[in-house]
């Protein structure tokens, strides 16, 4: 959705937040001006804020922004699709919150 806007983006799957692979997530922080951090519930201590610390800790400059589920409960009930779209973690809705931070 976003290569049609000629926004072309690196995707690296952090899939586990222990062992945090540090090196990897300072190289890829390093290369990059702004870097986005993506996951399915509160943005607060998730693979987000991991990459928070690496920032922070080997002065990297990368602004990161975190998309997730702000410091709330996760609103609606229904299918996996409509939750997600309640709290903004559908496609469209990461694509927006992506181009509005570029």
């Amino acid at each position: 959705m976003l290569v049609k806007d000629n926004i072309n983006l690196r995707i690296i799957n952090i899939h586990t937040i222990k062992p945090l692979h540090i090196e990897n997530i300072k190289q890829e922080c390093t290369m990059q001006n702004k870097v986005f951090s993506l996951e399915e519930h509160s943005v607060i201590g998730g693979i987000g804020s991991s990459i928070a610390d690496v920032i922070a800790t080997y002065g990297i400059n990368s602004k990161l922004v975190k998309i997730g589920i702000n410091d709330k409960f996760a609103e609606g009930y229904g299918t996996y699709s409509e939750i997600k779209k309640m709290n903004s973690l559908d496609a469209n809705s990461i694509c927006e919150i992506i181009k509005k931070n570029l």
